[in-house]
């Protein structure tokens, strides 16, 4: 498991961000490999990730437990990061954020609709 971060694949970690050179300056650009795959939790919440198209291909259900536990350990990463929250809201945060699990997959979601 690894730490979910922004513009990295949620099962394998990889980036997805890279660097050319467009119009004479340097810009960051996404991968031909970049995805995005959106799931309903269990509070019937909505959750967008990154996903490269390898992984997505091959992305089974038996996956989400341990796709979570990378979020979440990404949100809890991010949240302690937040210089303008206490250490009681950020414990209040991870105490409700941290129990989110994947109730299924967003059918037919592709990546720019916003359904």
């Amino acid at each position: 498991m690894h730490v979910d971060k922004f513009g990295h694949c949620i099962k394998c970690g990889r980036n997805l961000i890279t660097e050319k050179v467009i119009e004479l300056e340097v810009k960051k650009v996404l991968t031909p490999e970049y995805d995005q795959i959106q799931f309903v939790l269990e509070d019937d919440s909505k959750m967008r990730v990154v996903i490269c198209k390898p992984c997505k291909e091959i992305l089974e259900e038996k996956d989400y437990k341990d796709l979570m536990k990378s979020v979440i350990a990404g949100w809890k990463k991010e949240v302690k990061d937040l210089p303008h929250w206490n250490a009681k809201k950020k414990e209040d945060y991870m105490k409700v954020y941290g129990k989110k699990k994947i109730k299924h997959k967003v059918k037919e979601f592709k990546y720019g609709s916003h359904k």
